[in-house]
């Protein structure tokens, strides 16, 4: 088969000789590949070597043992199953969810949030805490696979394998995952039903906090990005009001909220330093500025401005029933796809070295682009 693979810093290649993954265990399940988004852990694994497979490990001595493939972003059709496989069956279309539960206990008889969720308290996973979103049952999010999305074929134990209807296009079902850790964010934010809320950055997770604080229920959506560009994009998706905080002073920026008081919630979609100091001003009392670690760690405001970074397998299916029952639009989801390429495209023109956080590109295996 075909698929990208890492064998150092900056050394991708695409191979079409690889044998297609088999499967061992009887609680697994075989995939033909559709779609796999590109998420930034794959290219920070190619411009510094980042590898979770050994972290502890000197760079140089791992990339000699080891060759990666790439991709956990992942949407297809199931081709074979364990013995024991029953929440999926040949020919389900199905989207991968990556996050680090063990599954143990998970009912495969009746996949539901309801179970998902006993599966994570009986996993002990932190689903709204300070220190984890994931499982210490289970290994990183990359590492649960025999294979990357970046290929024809992968194989998932089945806990991670979620059957999905022909309302989600495929294309849209390989953007679960980034749209669970927008779910995520807002969730740890304890945003309620009628507050209003203030995303700062109109790039594709600032768009995905929009959509997901709008199947929440918030009252009045703001954006605010100095970028025009994105402000008229993000209209696309939802009735907001956009401005740019660049252009005002600080002290005024909560007067764009109804009450003139500042807005309940900010999250930031954005790394530019500004940003962070124009979340904080735009805060009301009591208000709660959701933001990336990164940033979090570096600040002087950590009692109001808790980080949220990855998601668990509850917002993964509240994502997943959203995008079921129009929630979340599925169609509007499209439109944040900048790039679609196939496994040879994506190597001609370099997009795993030159990618931009701005962008959400998808890939896909296929000859055609059109596979949904």
């Amino acid at each position: 088969m075909k698929a990208i693979k890492l064998y150092g810093k900056n050394d991708i290649r695409l191979e079409t000789d690889i044998p297609v993954p088999e499967i061992e265990n009887d609680n697994e399940v075989l995939i033909e590949v559709a779609w796999c988004g590109i998420c930034g852990s794959d290219v920070k694994r190619i411009k510094d070597g980042h590898n979770y497979l050994s972290c502890n490990s000197d760079l140089s001595s791992t990339f000699k043992a080891y060759s990666l493939f790439l991709g956990h972003e992942i949407s297809g059709i199931v081709k074979s199953i364990g013995e024991k496989v029953v929440n999926v069956k040949i020919g389900d279309r199905v989207v991968i969810d990556s996050s680090n539960f063990c599954g143990i206990f998970m009912d495969h008889d009746n996949l539901n949030i309801n179970n998902t969720m006993k599966a994570l308290e009986l996993s002990k996973v932190v689903v709204d805490g300070n220190n984890s979103d994931a499982c210490g049952c289970c290994s990183s999010v990359n590492s649960v696979s025999k294979g990357g999305g970046l290929a024809e074929y992968v194989v998932y134990e089945a806990h991670h394998v979620v059957k999905i209807s022909n309302k989600i296009p495929l294309d849209i079902a390989a953007l679960m995952q980034p749209l669970a850790a927008c779910w995520h964010a807002v969730e740890k934010s304890h945003f309620k039903k009628g507050e209003e809320a203030l995303v700062i950055g109109g790039g594709p997770s600032g768009i995905g906090v929009l959509q997901c604080l709008d199947a929440m229920g918030a009252e009045d959506l703001y954006l605010a990005d100095p970028d025009l560009n994105k402000r008229r994009r993000a209209l696309r998706f939802n009735d907001c009001c956009t401005f740019d905080y660049m252009n005002h002073d600080l002290r005024y920026i909560k007067h764009f909220s109804t009450d003139a008081k500042g807005f309940h919630t900010v999250f930031g979609c954005s790394e530019l330093p500004s940003s962070f100091d124009a979340a904080i001003a735009s805060l009301r009392p009591g208000g709660i500025a959701m933001w990336s670690p990164k940033l979090v760690n570096n600040c002087n405001h950590k009692n109001n401005t808790p980080d949220s970074a990855c998601y668990n397998s509850k917002d993964f299916q509240n994502v997943l029933h959203s995008l079921e029952c129009g929630m979340i639009d599925p169609m509007k989801t499209a439109l944040t796809i900048t790039h679609k390429y196939t496994l040879e495209g994506c190597i001609d023109n370099k997009i795993l070295h030159t990618m931009e956080a701005d962008e959400r590109i998808i890939v896909t295996p296929r000859k055609s682009l059109n596979l949904n």
